[in-house]
């Protein structure tokens, strides 16, 4: 079972690089989702926003920390993975946990108006989108 999904999204900050005493790199964000709907006025409002934190490891293919470090808030990037529950023990002794989304890859989001980034080969790892969407080249054509 696939059990991976995609969320695309504002960046809220510059992404944070840290690495782990081993060396390991991992890039965290945060995305910033809304949802918008045309009032009886004509005009769009917002009717809810949702603030997503991501995790990005490094892995032996891609450097994260290296194809990351470059975008700034407001970017607008997708990202696939999928959502989990991350638990610890906090200082006071209780436990804690948080939904998060771990994402196995990022994609810089070309329809969102990004045409200056440069394909994944060129810029480290972040692929840029050039085919409107998730699917074929135009809206006419089946994207199969």
């Amino acid at each position: 079972m696939i059990d991976y999904q995609y969320l695309a999204g504002g960046l809220t900050d510059t992404p944070e690089v840290r690495f782990t005493p081993s060396g390991r790199g991992v890039v965290n964000f945060t995305l910033a989702q809304s949802d918008s709907r045309k009032n009886d006025a004509g005009e769009w409002e917002t009717t809810a926003n949702r603030y997503v934190p991501v995790t990005l490891w490094d892995t032996d293919r891609i450097r994260w920390t290296d194809a990351l470090s470059g975008l700034d808030k407001g970017t607008k990037i997708v990202v696939q993975g999928k959502l989990i529950t991350r638990t610890w023990e906090a200082k006071d002794g209780t436990n804690r946990s948080r939904l998060e989304f771990q994402a196995r890859h990022a994609y810089v989001d070309a329809a969102a108006g990004a045409s200056a980034q440069q394909p994944a080969q060129q810029s480290g790892g972040v692929a840029q989108d050039t085919r409107g969407g998730f699917g074929g080249q135009s809206e006419q054509e089946p994207p199969f």
